[in-house]
């Protein structure tokens, strides 16, 4: 059970890694920092903007001939490197 930021309550399957929340992402939640979070809402704005990268990437892999599938909001797996700065010199 997870309490949303509008207070109402939801129900989720229980996600206890990335590898359960990929397998069975829950409806409007997201995976961040090892924990489920609740998507909020697009604007028009963020929309908008999300068609046309969406739009210009499909034709630019079309107008190429690369190939491929355009996608939005779809669940994705990140990988941030942990960097280590000891030995590096200024």
């Amino acid at each position: 059970m997870l309490v949303s930021k509008h207070n109402d309550v939801v129900t989720v399957p229980e996600i206890l890694s990335l590898e359960d929340f990929m397998a069975n992402p829950p409806e409007g939640m997201e995976w961040v920092h090892e924990q489920l979070l609740e998507k909020t809402g697009m604007t028009l704005k963020h929309s908008e903007i999300q068609f046309n990268i969406g739009f210009y990437w499909r034709s630019y892999i079309n107008s190429n001939q690369q190939g491929g599938k355009v996608y939005t909001e779809v669940p994705c797996r990140t990988y941030t490197p942990l960097l280590s700065l000891s030995g590096m010199s200024k």
